[in-house]
């Protein structure tokens, strides 16, 4: 058990997270795998161990293992060209990517093309036509010079997996990882039962007043149908079970072979660099006492995705594995940190340089606190540029997919809608411009900040909406006037 249980009691300082989950391995034992907080707080359920949490970005360790297998199944290694796989449906924008990138590209966020992650509200999108709409990104960054962090790129990687196997992602995974491992609990985002299974209720802030709400099930659901980098949903007891697997080059808990050892340490080369993190803000010498264990090697992952945040450390010399998942977000990844340097230092037999007073008012004292995340106020009360019926119509951009614009006259504001996402848009001080806020199912959660109609000769012909990728802000053109906009609800 936690010493003191300090990792549980640190629940009460971060109210942002009703709900944790803690593995901790060490030599092949289980040493803690529990859960901390509530699932859900109108209900009370308390979390327990075999509770699930999605995992996000952890997911691409998965996603990663499964190709490689499979891809040495075919004869075909990570240097293979995607287009090899996927036809010549699958192409970049420029000659140099489409002749030299490689599936390491893809893995490695080697590509410099932006996230574009809001993307993944089109409902027109799919694992399999993703490919073909990759040739319309323009790249933000020189190829392989940089760490662009691209999901979009673990959805080609899906695709690839389901080309070479003829199964799901989810069934390559269930077969090549779950199984054999003995990760009996874990499930996926795409095919989790909201009734059957439990799960920890996501929880996210107001975008206004900062407090939590709840985190809709849907909008993870919708999120994650593109599996690769956020399909895993899981929890500590299996995941206890997925650390010692790494920690032991590839075994079960049982001792078995499950996976080659070979390949599996090959996951773990270092094909790009991240120039900048927040560890490097505030958890570094000489201004932070943290624990100087810079001899030893570390594999740690980060995942953040609507209402869950996660982390997992190994470090192999020591056959230690730490694994954490909150049921909220966690900025500046400070509170997953903490923890994984406390649980560190005490399963290293180290003195801990932090206890539960200093998780809680970290970085202080060594830092201010950072500020807590939390929109901009913007203007409610000004009047458009031109009339609300100028700007309504169908606008469409060749990647994003469409999306409309229409009047809503409960509110007599204009209404953006995108997929599953509604908001409500208010005029802003230069022309054209307007801020808006989420309605609906994604009410108090996903703020706007700048979305601006461009006109050609008097006429509103295209708006650009710069919180969708603000390294590349996307484009849509008009398509056609929407009719009939007597839309009388609001939320």
């Amino acid at each position: 058990m936690i010493n003191d249980h300090n990792a549980y009691l640190t629940l009460g300082c971060y109210h942002q997270n009703p709900g944790l989950s803690v593995a901790v391995v060490k030599d092949g034992r289980v040493e803690i795998a529990e859960g901390f907080g509530f699932a859900d707080l109108s209900s009370r359920r308390q979390t327990k161990n075999t509770t699930l949490f999605g995992l996000a970005s952890l997911t691409r360790s998965f996603s990663s293992l499964v190709l490689l297998k499979l891809l040495k199944d075919h004869n075909l290694t990570v240097f293979t060209r995607p287009a090899d796989i996927l036809g010549n449906e699958f192409r970049f924008k420029d000659d140099e990517r489409n002749r030299y990138a490689t599936i390491r590209d893809l893995l490695a966020h080697t590509l410099g093309i932006a996230s574009h992650n809001w993307m993944r509200f089109d409902p027109t999108l799919t694992r399999s036509n993703l490919k073909s709409r990759i040739r319309y990104f323009d790249a933000i960054k020189p190829f392989r010079t940089a760490f662009v962090t691209n999901n979009l790129m673990y959805g080609v990687i899906t695709e690839i997996v389901e080309k070479l196997s003829g199964k799901t992602w989810e069934e390559n995974v269930k077969e090549i990882l779950y199984d054999p491992i003995g990760m009996t609990t874990s499930k996926f985002l795409t095919k989790v039962s909201q009734q059957a299974d439990d799960i920890a209720t996501g929880y996210s802030p107001d975008d206004e007043t900062g407090d939590i709400v709840v985190s809709p099930f849907a909008i993870n659901e919708f999120w994650g149908e593109l599996c690769g980098s956020t399909c895993v949903m899981s929890n500590a007891v299996d995941m206890a079970k997925w650390m010692n697997f790494h920690l032991s080059g590839g075994k079960s808990m049982t001792g078995t072979q499950v996976y080659d050892g070979d390949m599996l340490k090959s996951s773990y080369k270092a094909h790009n660099m991240i120039v900048s993190s927040t560890m490097k803000t505030y958890f570094t010498q000489p201004k932070v006492p943290v624990t100087n264990s810079v001899s030893l090697p570390i594999l740690t992952h980060t995942g953040t995705t609507w209402g869950y945040t996660s982390k997992i450390t190994l470090i192999p010399d020591k056959n230690i594995g730490i694994f954490t998942a909150l049921s909220g977000q966690d900025d500046h990844f400070i509170y997953r940190t903490t923890l994984h340097n406390y649980l560190s230092d005490v399963y290293l037999d180290i003195l801990p340089y932090l206890n539960k007073s200093s998780v809680c008012s970290y970085p202080q004292p060594w830092f201010p606190k950072p500020p807590q995340k939390s929109e901009a106020a913007f203007a409610k009360n000004l009047t458009p540029t031109h009339t609300l019926q100028t700007y309504t119509g169908k606008f469409a951009n060749q990647p994003y997919g469409s999306l409309s614009f229409t009047v809503n006259n409960t509110a007599n504001r204009l209404m953006m809608e995108y997929g599953i996402g509604k908001w409500l848009l208010y005029p802003q001080s230069k022309p054209n411009e307007f801020a808006a806020e989420g309605i609906g199912i994604i009410n108090k959660l996903l703020f706007i900040s700048n979305i601006v109609f461009q006109e050609n000769n008097g006429l509103i012909d295209r708006v650009k909406i710069t919180d969708f990728e603000f390294n590349d802000p996307p484009i849509f053109h008009r398509d056609s006037p929407v009719k009939g906009n007597n839309i009388n609800i609001v939320g």
